[in-house]
Formats: C-alpha cells, sequence, structure tokens
C-alpha cells in the first residue's frame, strides 16, 4: 500500500478538493456523468468501503466499489494512466483497458474524477452494482397452504387458464406487495395475536372508539369481522400458514368502531376517525355503511372528516378511502341513498361473484366506481381469516388450524368482502409510487377495471371508451395492470369544479312510463307500467306490431321485430322474457293474471336481455281482447317525465359529476332520475325502490362520466313509474369536477394534444386508431402515444406453475 499512496496523494493534492458524502463526481463511462454520493450502504457488513450514490437527476439507487475500470485511447497511454492513479492492477484485460484496486470505494472515485480529466483517457469509474428486476410478469406462488383456495387472488387451474374472476394479484406482486403503507381498518375489532395479523399489526395506529384506548381487540362473540377483513386485506404471505392477503407486507391500523354489535361513533368521534394518524395511514377500508334502504345523509362533521383525510392527508396527497357500497339489492337498496359510499372522495366498491356476475345483494348505484370479488351464498365465498378457535364465524371443532379461518359455509360474503379486497389494491398502488395522490390512485384503479361478465344488461360504453355499469361500476381492477400504472403514472392536474342551478318549477307526470297502443280504443290507448330490473327504459321506443303469446312458456313461432304480450304464470318473468327474446322479440309487455290494477314489480330480471314492463291485469286483458277481435295492433313505450336542461359552455376533462334535486314529491320510492350528459351516457340516479322518504332535498353521485367532456347540454329526468304520487321538481343542481382543458370542438380531448398527437383537432374520444386497447381519451390521460401501440397486455412466456415446465 505505501508504495503507491505517494502518487495517488500527489494527483488528488494537484486538484486541490475535498470531498464528503454530498459530493459531487463527474466521471467517464461511455458516456460522461454526473454522480452523487449519498452515504455509506448499511446493508454491506463484511466490506464496509462500499457506498451509495446515483446519478445526478435520478433517484435510482448505485453502489459503488472498490475496484475500478480504466479504459484509454491509445495502448501508450495505459501505463501513464496507471502510474497518475498511484493504485495496483488487479487484472489487465487488454491493451487499453484495465482494472485497478483501491483500499475504499471512496477512494476509488475520487481516482476517477480526477482520472477522467485527463484527455487521454475514455472510460473511467469504480464498479458499481445497479437496481435490476427479473423481467417475469408474476410473482411465485406463496407458500401459504390454503392460497389455493382463494380464487378472488388467483383464480386458475395449474397452466394458468382462468376459471373464473380473481384480481389477478401474482402479476402486482411481481412490482409490489404493500410495502410501506398503512391500512386503517374501521370495523369491529381485528385479532391482532392472529398468526396471519400479528407482523402487520405491529408498531401501528390502533385505537378503541368505544372505551378510548389503545385496545382495540374483539371484546365479544359478536365482533368476529374485522379479523376477517384484515385477513383479506394484508395476511401475512410466504410464511408457510394459511393465507396471504391481498397487500401481504402492508401494514395494519386496527380502529375499533363497533361494540357487541353495536355502532359506538358519534358526530365527533366520526370526524376524528377519518383524520387519525392520516400523516401515515395510507389506506383506510370501510365495510360498513346504513342499515335500511332509507335516505342516510352523513352529518357535517362527517364529511369535514373525510374532506380534510383526502385533501391534509399523506402531506396533501390525501389518504385512500374506501368504501362498501352496501348489501340492500334485494331489499331495493341503492348505493345513492347513504352518503358515505356515495361521497366523491371515496370509492365505493360493489360486489361480484365467482363467475363475474354482480352479486344477488349487492347495491347498484351510479356512484358505485369498481366491483371486488365478493361471492355469494350460492356461490363460492371468501377464504379468510378469522377468530381462532371456535370463536368466530367458522365454530367448528378442527384438530388443525383451519379453526383460524372462514371458508366455504361460513366463509365470508358481501360487499364487506369486496371492499378490503380493493383496499389491499389501493396499498398495492400506493406502495408502487409514493406520489400518488388520492385522485390518482382512484382513476388508475378504474383503468384497471375490466368487465367480465359481458352479459350485464345495464352495461354501457361512456364516450370516453370506457365500459360502465352501475352494477359493478368499471368493473373488477386488475391489480397487476394498476401497480404497473402506477409506476409510470403522471400525477393528473388540479381539478376544478364548475355548479350550475337552475330554479325552473317542473311538475312530475304521475305514472309516467306509459305503453301507448296505436289507434286503439281510448280505455287501453294510453296503460301505466312498470319497469323490470334489466335494461332501463329512458326514452321512447319504437312502434312495434303486439302479438300475444299467451304465458309464453312454448314459443313455436317467430316474433322477430314485435312486441310480445304475456301473462303472468306458470314460469318465472325472467324465463317469460328469454323466451320471447329467442323468439326475436324486441319488447316483452307482462300483465297480471289477478289483482284488477294492481302492479307488481318483476324480480329476478336484471339479466334479461329486451326490454320489458308490467301491466295490471285489467289492462293487459283488453289488450289481449282487442289483438282478439282486431288481429293486429301496434304499440310504443312512451316517457313522461319532468325534464331540466342545463348549458354547460366550459370544457372539463370531466371526473365526478353529481345532481342536487329539491321536490316536493311525497313517494320517493316511485321515481326514477337520471342524468344525461351532452354526449348521450346516462347515468341511472335513482330507480324504484322500498325507499320510505319523501323526496326535498337530496345529492346523488355518478362516476360513469370520467374522462367525458363537460361541455354541451346536461339532461336531469325525474320520472314517476307507479301510480298515486304527484310531485313537482323546484330546483336542480349539477355539480362537474375535472380538469380544464382549451377545446375548441368539445369533444374532451385538449387541442394541442390533439394537435401534438393527432396531426388535427375534431377526433373521436373513444376511437383507438392503434388497436392497444386504450381510446384517445384514455392516452391522453395516461399522457402515451395514441397511434403508438402501448397495449396493457402482452405476450408471456412465465412458467404459471413450478412443478410443471
Amino acid at each position: 500500500m505505501k508504495a503507491w499512496l505517494p502518487f495517488f496523494y500527489a494527483l488528488s493534492v494537484s486538484f486541490c478538493t475535498v470531498y464528503s458524502f454530498g459530493s459531487e463526481f463527474h466521471l467517464k463511462e461511455a458516456r460522461e456523468v454526473t454522480y452523487e454520493i449519498t452515504d455509506s450502504n448499511p446493508k454491506v457488513k463484511s466490506e464496509t468501503a462500499i457506498v451509495r450514490g446515483h446519478r445526478k437527476g435520478s433517484t435510482n439507487v448505485i453502489e459503488f466499489y472498490s475496484k475500478l475500470f480504466l479504459q484509454v485511447r491509445e495502448k501508450q497511454d495505459l501505463a501513464i494512466a496507471v502510474n497518475k492513479s498511484g493504485l495496483p492492477e488487479a487484472k489487465r484485460l487488454n491493451g487499453t483497458s484495465t482494472l485497478l484496486n483501491a483500499p475504499d470505494a471512496m477512494t476509488a472515485i475520487r481516482v476517477c474524477a480526477q482520472l477522467a480529466q485527463l484527455p487521454y483517457v475514455k472510460s473511467a469509474h469504480p464498479i458499481t452494482r445497479r437496481q435490476k428486476i427479473l423481467f417475469s410478469s408474476y410473482a411465485p406462488a406463496p407458500k401459504d397452504p390454503y392460497f389455493q383456495f382463494q380464487w378472488h387472488l388467483e383464480d386458475r387451474d395449474t397452466n394458468g387458464t382462468p376459471r373464473g374472476t380473481d384480481i389477478d394479484a401474482r402479476s402486482a406482486w411481481a412490482v409490489s406487495k404493500g410495502e410501506g403503507v398503512i391500512v386503517g381498518i374501521a370495523d369491529d375489532g381485528v385479532e391482532i395475536t392472529h398468526p396471519e395479523l400479528v407482523t402487520a399489526a405491529t408498531d401501528s395506529p390502533h385505537f378503541n372508539y368505544a372505551d378510548k384506548t389503545t385496545d382495540a381487540g374483539p371484546s365479544s362473540s359478536f365482533d368476529r369481522h374485522g379479523t376477517a377483513v384484515a385477513g383479506l386485506i394484508a395476511a401475512e404471505g410466504d410464511n408457510n400458514v394459511g393465507i396471504t392477503g391481498v397487500a401481504p407486507h402492508a401494514k395494519i391500523a386496527n380502529w375499533k368502531i363497533f361494540d357487541f354489535g353495536s355502532f359506538v361513533m358519534n358526530d365527533d368521534d366520526l370526524f376524528n376517525l377519518y383524520q387519525f394518524h392520516s400523516d401515515i395511514v395510507g389506506v383506510q377500508n370501510h365495510s360498513w355503511g346504513e342499515a335500511s334502504v332509507s335516505l342516510a345523509p352523513s352529518s357535517s362533521l362527517e364529511k369535514m372528516g373525510i374532506e380534510n383525510a383526502v385533501t391534509l392527508g399523506r402531506g396533501g396527497k390525501g389518504v385512500v378511502i374506501v368504501r362498501a357500497a352496501g348489501n340492500g339489492r334485494l331489499n331495493g337498496g341503492d348505493a345513492n341513498f347513504d352518503e358515505s359510499p356515495s361521497n366523491p372522495y371515496v370509492i365505493a366498491v360493489g360486489a361480484v361473484k365467482e363467475s363475474g356476475e354482480f352479486a344477488s345483494y349487492s347495491s347498484p348505484g351510479a356512484c358505485i366506481l369498481v366491483a371486488g370479488p365478493g361471492g355469494d351464498t350460492a356461490s363460492a365465498t371468501l377464504f379468510t381469516t378469522d377468530r381462532q378457535g371456535t370463536e368466530g364465524y367458522n365454530f367448528a371443532n378442527y384438530t388443525n388450524d383451519f379453526a383460524n379461518y372462514a371458508f366455504e359455509g361460513s366463509g365470508f360474503v358481501g360487499t364487506s368482502g369486496s371492499s378490503p379486497i380493493v383496499a389491499g389494491i389501493a396499498a398495492l398502488v400506493l406502495s408502487a409510487n409514493t406520489n400518488l395522490t388520492y385522485r390518482d390512485v382512484q382513476q388508475i384503479i378504474l383503468l384497471s377495471a375490466r368487465h367480465v361478465d359481458l352479459r350485464d344488461s345495464d352495461m354501457s360504453t361512456n364516450a370516453a371508451g370506457l365500459r360502465v355499469s352501475h352494477n359493478v361500476g368499471y368493473g373488477v381492477p386488475d391489480a397487476g395492470v394498476a401497480v404497473r400504472l402506477a409506476k409510470k403514472w403522471v400525477n393528473r392536474p388540479a381539478a376544478t369544479n364548475l355548479v350550475f342551478t337552475t330554479n325552473v318549477s317542473s311538475p312530475i307526470p304521475d305514472d309516467g312510463l306509459r305503453v301507448r297502443l296505436i289507434g286503439g280504443p281510448e280505455a287501453i290507448s294510453n296503460l301505466g307500467a312498470t319497469p323490470s330490473l334489466g335494461i332501463p327504459i329512458d326514452k321512447s321506443s319504437m312502434i312495434l306490431p303486439l302479438v300475444d303469446i299467451g304465458r309464453g312458456a312454448i314459443i313455436t313461432n317467430s316474433v322477430a321485430g314485435k312486441a310480445a304480450l304475456i301473462q303472468r304464470g306458470d314460469i318465472s318473468f325472467k324465463e317469460k322474457i328469454d323466451n320471447a327474446a329467442s323468439a326475436g322479440a324486441s319488447l316483452v309487455i307482462v300483465y297480471n293474471s289477478s289483482g284488477g290494477t294492481d302492479r307488481v314489480n318483476m324480480g329476478q330480471t336484471e339479466h334479461t336481455a329486451i326490454p320489458s314492463v308490467f301491466i295490471s291485469q285489467q289492462d293487459g286483458e283488453g289488450l289481449q281482447q282487442f289483438l282478439a277481435t282486431n288481429g293486429t295492433a301496434s304499440v310504443q313505450l312512451q316517457i313522461n317525465s319532468a325534464v331540466t336542461s342545463i348549458q354547460v359552455t366550459n370544457t372539463l376533462i370531466c371526473e365526478h359529476v353529481s345532481v342536487r334535486i329539491k321536490s316536493d314529491h311525497h313517494t320517493n320510492s316511485q321515481l326514477r332520475i337520471t342524468l344525461t350528459s351532452p354526449q348521450g351516457t346516462c347515468s341511472v340516479l335513482q330507480r324504484l325502490s322500498f325507499n320510505p322518504d319523501p323526496l326535498e332535498d337530496w345529492t346523488y353521485y355518478s362516476t360513469h362520466h370520467f374522462f367525458e367532456s363537460s361541455a354541451g347540454v346536461w339532461t336531469v329526468a325525474v320520472t314517476d313509474e307507479m301510480p298515486g304520487g304527484t310531485g313537482t321538481v323546484s330546483e336542480v343542481e349539477l355539480k362537474l369536477e375535472g380538469v380544464a382543458i382549451t377545446d375548441a370542438d368539445g369533444n374532451g380531448l385538449d387541442d394541442e394534444w390533439e394537435l401534438t398527437n393527432l396531426g388535427s383537432i375534431g377526433n373521436n374520444p373513444a376511437a383507438d386508431p392503434d388497436k392497444d386497447g386504450y381510446s384517445n381519451a384514455i392516452e391522453q390521460i395516461l399522457q402515451t402515444q395514441p397511434l403508438q401501440f402501448d397495449a396493457p397486455l402482452r405476450l408471456d412466456f412465465s412458467r404459471w406453475n413450478k412443478d410443471y415446465s
């Protein structure tokens, strides 16, 4: 060492430079580059000489070693350069290149910086180690024995062939497992001593709102819900025990808000709950909500707490709040009746069963952003953590650790299960990119979603080219797509709000959905009708020939292009409608077989293929007799509504949209309320229900207009679909949230972006000229090239199962 030190010191002193951590060094590699040295590497115990830094302008960490590479331009200069370095050669590579040994990494960096200034030196830099990843699309299957039963994470056979609906978890885990993210779980207390949850719960901010302590565990046999929710989010993976969570490396904060099955929160507590440790809690899950189908407003304090969490939390980036949409479908519930999930600051989550169809219980609503696997009572349930032993959902006496899990008959079902799955995806997204705002996470999750059940009769495509449904929102998120979008996401600009109000009084016609018989007697020429639960009827139909097909059990003749008149009885409503559709009918009119003037709601008709309505026995028999006498007749469905139109000249790329309605109609359950955008996308804000409240003053929210243009005429229609109720719409307020753009043609594409990327303005935002699956509107959001293939899907030759070649 003493033999070469004098040469090095002579070189360094001649440049008169003093170095320390934080200094910049200009080196020569294949090109000239400047590095910033940050610190020593604390992970390296045997070789303290290694230091860390990064290329100036980059955050990618680089480790520098004590060995350095030297290359000169001409052979005769190599010995001169080695001599000037004062370092011994480790290995001569060729006539112009060699490796040199320095006593430590900082010395290697300093010498390279000096050598880089010599004109005959082509390259001088330390040996480095840089961040790399394996180019595999899927993480290995976790070593958890019950992972095979977690269909919501991976529902595929051993060859990777899909069997049902899953969130593509292993694709996400190749990028992120939720590291560094804390998920707050507001529930009935999590059993944090569970082997799957103890790691995730360690050193997290827990709180019990019942007794105001940090002991937030279950306090009775009723407290079992939160433990199941926690397992879906963050059960420890790869620990050779049980299951894995969606975000197996995330942390959980246990917030007890139910005790002995009772809700313990007042308004002040709710205000504090949403903001509790919002500086470090990145995601919140709320698998609870209103217990009835009545309108459920949030208090001013609760709303303020939510707003503070998403505007001030995480250093202003906002806490991502995820909420269950509710399990009220069979009781006529709608997520828009509850201000907690319909709040645009939160992600409202519906539920699907394993097949991808919306779950039988899952409340619909225009405010629903996405859906997650929730299972169903007649389908697969969710396999998750349960209270240990015979406590909890699974109270059977098992001799192994099956006792600590809920599954099969004791498995978890509901939007209470789908919500934490989406909360887990949000944790993966934030872990992949900590700079995202709550709006960015919302939009990443909706853009990652896809519809599995393309038979959903409620599904439509909005003007941005996105499929959306009141049952499942934009579909089920693909966690793999979500984390990859997060890695390259450019944060959206700040949002702008526009508010428009009209106070024109509009009477609501009673029993506004009508069957009009063309050219028939007055008594049956204009009949009240009740819609099915299937394809929505929000505009007048074509005039169609009417044909009587009895009870519709067997249809032997074609009824193509006609309206089918069918009597109730023998088979279900759905079977009647499907039989008529198979025979070619365009519309079905079902009439009652008893009850005189009574009308009913046609249950279980959500998946029917054509529009259908129900009329009374009296009216149906009148039509049947007219057909028997006259042979032919034609009918048309007509809509009589209170319609409010609002002209918008400002152009935003829309995000959340809301409509506030004031009315004196005394029977809210009779009303259908729709919002139609200038591009024709229809949001059903309310449908026929069992809601007993009058419509006095309520705000409805919709996610269906994401990335559409705000410019043009928006239409709000209020239709009374049952007899006996009257009222007037006295005020309508339209609120649009989105990003302002310059858009002369009003198509939702910024003019400068269009000119730069498409060469002209006036392009169709829903078009996909490069056929990569992303419309022009979405390419604009992603800041990708609309004429360059950027497919979200790619060929992959990864081995799915390590046991099969």
